[in-house]
């Protein structure tokens, strides 16, 4: 991975033939854009019988999310915003979305592979070191 901070500007041209047009997506997202994208479409959290929490959301919203999230510039002489994104025509936005999909499927399948974490509450048995020590007392 280089650096901590994602590469927003970095973009990429697509056409698109059934609108006689193009997007321009970014190839990356910051942490801002990405929790810009997820709130877009949270409705907020219900408790479940068995004492657990089920985040809720609306499913109409996550798409525009996403298209919002990624789709920075277009063919089309107006501003690009999640207003006019939603003010398109069908026919426009179908294929806008389906490119767009297509953009994060091919970023998806293109990025490098997560860092393995330990999920939360789970701890190493014991006897066994999840990692090399840190001091060389400890090493003894």
């Amino acid at each position: 991975m280089g650096g901590w901070f994602a590469n927003v500007s970095d973009r990429k041209r697509i056409e698109i033939p059934e609108i006689d047009g193009w997007i321009e997506c970014r190839q990356e997202l910051g942490v801002g854009e990405q929790r810009l994208m997820f709130s877009r479409a949270f409705k907020g959290q219900v408790a479940l019988d068995n004492g657990e929490v089920r985040n809720e959301y609306d499913m109409r919203e996550v798409s525009f999310g996403q298209v919002a999230a990624y789709l920075v510039d277009w063919s089309d002489k107006s501003q690009v915003s999640i207003d006019a994104i939603k003010a398109l025509k069908p026919e426009i936005y179908g294929p806008i979305e389906a490119a767009v999909q297509k953009h994060i499927e091919a970023l998806r399948k293109n990025a490098p592979a997560a860092v393995a974490t330990r999920p939360k509450g789970k701890r190493p048995k014991k006897g066994r070191r999840s990692a090399a020590p840190t001091s060389p007392s400890a090493a003894e």
